[in-house]
């Protein structure tokens, strides 16, 4: 069985600096932004991602890596933003604002499994059109295996408008992870615990 700690991007910060343990407090509320609209909605697949810092409490960061070809699907209405990935059940909330930039919260509480996400990014438009997402995240792990506080980094590609990118989006999906917050960040294949 797979185990695929869920994570979907972070910081690029200072190296040996420990990511800071998230609470439900830190990522729940998120205000909508500014922007009007739905220009930023549609499928987006992840080309880079990258961890950029991680402590671990139990388990190990080496044997952790980021996921790509994970897509994204994005929903906005007005200044409120959702973003979920074929990986996981979870959905991020939060804003995004007219200049591109957006804040998102994730939580899962199930028994065996806590997970708390924080991302921040930018949309970049070509045209009028989304062109890429950008993104850091902070994300605090709780788990029998995972105890660990994780910032990673991505780039992400604009596929389509979501009925039109369904069919990427399906066979990435069928590719890759298995639940979890949001399936960015997994356990390598060749790692031993």
């Amino acid at each position: 069985m797979r185990l695929w700690v869920t994570i979907i991007l972070a910081a690029l910060v200072g190296c040996g600096e420990d990511p800071r343990t998230l609470t439900r407090d830190d990522v729940s509320g998120i205000p909508a932004g500014d922007a009007v609209g739905a220009q930023f909605s549609g499928e987006y697949l992840i080309a880079s991602n990258k961890i950029g810092g991680c402590h671990c409490r139990a388990g190990s960061c080496a044997t952790l890596v980021g996921l790509t070809g994970i897509p994204l699907e994005v929903t906005q209405t007005e200044g409120v933003l959702q973003m979920t990935v074929s990986t996981s059940t979870a959905v991020a909330q939060g804003g995004v604002n007219a200049d591109g930039s957006y804040t998102l919260g994730s939580v899962l509480e199930d028994p065996d499994n806590i997970q708390y996400a924080l991302v921040t990014g930018r949309f970049t438009l070509s045209g009028g059109t989304p062109n890429t997402m950008t993104g850091a995240q902070e994300v605090t792990v709780h788990s029998p295996i995972y105890d660990c506080d994780i910032r990673s980094s991505f780039i992400s590609m604009y596929v389509g408008p979501l009925a039109a990118a369904a069919d990427v989006a399906h066979t990435a999906a069928s590719s890759g992870g298995a639940g979890g917050a949001f399936g960015l960040v997994g356990v390598s294949a060749n790692a031993t615990r």
